[in-house]
């Protein structure tokens, strides 16, 4: 995170370039974020990876919209390491269990530049507000059932007797804010640089037996880069 802070404060000072967008202009790009839960989702999963695509409009030099599809995946969850308390006083983890994340949105975005010469300048500062519709599919296996009753005395628990999976799925409303800048690579192409943060109201049952509770909402920072080609 501390490299793409230094790379976002080294675009900011980089002197404005030739213009890159003007008022009615219309394009398409393409974008690579990671995604960094935080509060109560980072209990369930770590960092995560997103891409997709965008089209945009700039319907006043300070001024555009943006629509943008994305998919996004988070490997590896917590549970896959999380230990459990069993009858005999021992922690135990669950070596077959997998807990996985996809998520699929849509959102619209809208893009304030912050100076006078608008998107119209090689670099531009702005902020963005969004909103939209996060698709998503939490699904877990493999986790040992923590209230089997164990063979004998001090007996540990038998990893074959599974909970049955779970797939966590909804769509839910989503809603974003942070800011960016967008420098100009000659008169059709830009490349865009943000941080979001993004609040979808999703929910993750808990796991209370692995200390995790209810995940609601979702809470997650994006950070990434993209390019962004004008049509015309």
């Amino acid at each position: 995170m501390k490299k793409l802070l230094l790379i976002l404060c080294i675009l900011v000072l980089l002197p404005n370039a030739q213009a890159t967008a003007r008022e009615g202009a219309f394009g398409a790009g393409g974008f690579f974020d990671f995604y960094i839960p935080v509060f109560n989702f980072k209990d369930m999963y770590d960092s995560g990876t997103k891409f997709g695509g965008t089209a945009h409009y700039i319907y006043h030099k300070r001024k555009m919209v943006e629509v943008e599809f994305h998919h996004a995946r988070f490997n590896d969850g917590s549970l896959e390491t999380r230990t459990f308390s069993f009858s005999d006083g021992n922690e135990y983890t669950s070596p077959q269990a997998e807990a996985n994340m996809t998520i699929n949105s849509i959102n619209a975005n809208w893009l304030f530049a912050l100076r006078e010469q608008g998107f119209g300048q090689g670099t531009a500062l702005y902020l963005t507000f969004g909103a939209g519709l996060h698709d998503y599919s939490s699904k877990v296996s493999g986790l040992i059932f923590a209230g089997q009753t164990p063979s004998g005395a001090g007996a540990p628990p038998d990893p074959t007797i599974l909970l049955e999976p779970i797939n966590d799925t909804r769509t839910a409303f989503s809603a974003s804010f942070g800011g960016g800048v967008q420098i100009g690579m000659g008169d059709k192409a830009a490349l865009d640089v943000r941080v979001r943060y993004n609040i979808v109201m999703g929910e993750l049952r808990p796991f209370l037996v692995w200390g995790i509770e209810k995940t609601y909402p979702f809470n997650l920072i994006d950070i990434g880069a993209g390019i962004k080609f004008n049509l015309n």
